[in-house]
């Protein structure tokens, strides 16, 4: 069976959405505030770093494998970076990427729902208003991440 990691990816992404009724949210960080939501996401992306990690660590080799003429399936990709790196390969870059996933969570779930509603008065279109906050979230948050 054959899953492109891009799909994985992009699935394992959908998931670092906080679900705005969970039951757990209630007995972490209580309250409504635009605090407590930009904690809520950031800890999201904190919890779902090391999927994302791997998730990025196969993708970035089956480019590698791809490259060199062979065929790069997830299978395979795993059992390449297993064999020649051993099996602690799949932890490198764990901790950086927890450093990371935090902060584009948080700007991603919280930060533009929360800016969005703040220019609720000031743009009245609201695909514009979606667009022009996702566009400044992802700008600071990238900005922040990589120049701190």
């Amino acid at each position: 069976m054959h899953i492109p990691v891009r799909r994985l990816f992009h699935c394992i992404s959908v998931l670092q959405v906080v679900h705005k009724r969970a039951p757990t949210r209630q007995r972490l960080l209580p309250g409504q505030g635009d605090t407590q939501r930009l904690v809520r996401a950031a800890t999201a992306g904190a919890i779902t770093s090391p999927i994302c990690n791997l998730g990025e660590l196969v993708f970035i080799h089956q480019d590698k494998l791809n490259q060199a003429g062979q065929k790069a399936t997830l299978p395979t990709a795993l059992k390449s970076l297993t064999t020649n790196y051993g099996y602690r390969s799949l932890l490198r870059g764990t901790l950086l990427t927890a450093i990371r996933e935090p902060g584009h969570t948080a700007a991603w779930v919280a930060g533009a729902p929360i800016l969005c509603q703040r220019l609720d008065g000031t743009i009245d279109n609201t695909f514009a208003r979606v667009v022009v906050t996702g566009c400044a979230t992802g700008t600071l948050a990238a900005a922040a991440i990589t120049h701190c």
